[in-house]
């Protein structure tokens, strides 16, 4: 199970007013594969009016969701993340970032 919170605001081009938001949040998607929530994420970001805070790297995510079927939201966001940056190491205690490609991930050990 995973949290896909997704905020939008919808604006005409002569409107000074914020418009509307749209929230979609949903705690699972029993039998979707990524690929498929992927594709119906994307489809509001293409609206040619949507203003959103970086909105191509949800997309850049959202692709890499799609390719990583493992990951969760959060990390696909994380590594979208990366990649822009041109940060190629993570610490992290979550296997599933192993599969990334040009991803390396260092275990962050705890203190005893």
């Amino acid at each position: 199970m995973f949290t896909i919170p997704v905020v939008l605001s919808l604006r005409q081009p002569e409107d000074k007013r914020s418009g509307r938001a749209v929230v979609l949040a949903s705690t699972s998607l029993p039998g979707l594969s990524h690929f498929v929530v992927a594709g119906a994420l994307k489809q509001p970001l293409l609206i040619k009016n949507l203003k959103m805070n970086n909105k191509q790297l949800c997309m850049e995510a959202l692709e890499v969701f799609a390719r990583y079927p493992q990951l969760d939201l959060a990390d696909a966001l994380a590594v979208a993340s990366m990649r822009r940056k041109g940060i190629t190491e993570i610490y992290s205690l979550d296997r599933d970032i192993n599969r990334v490609e040009q991803v390396t991930r260092i275990l962050m050990l705890t203190p005893n």
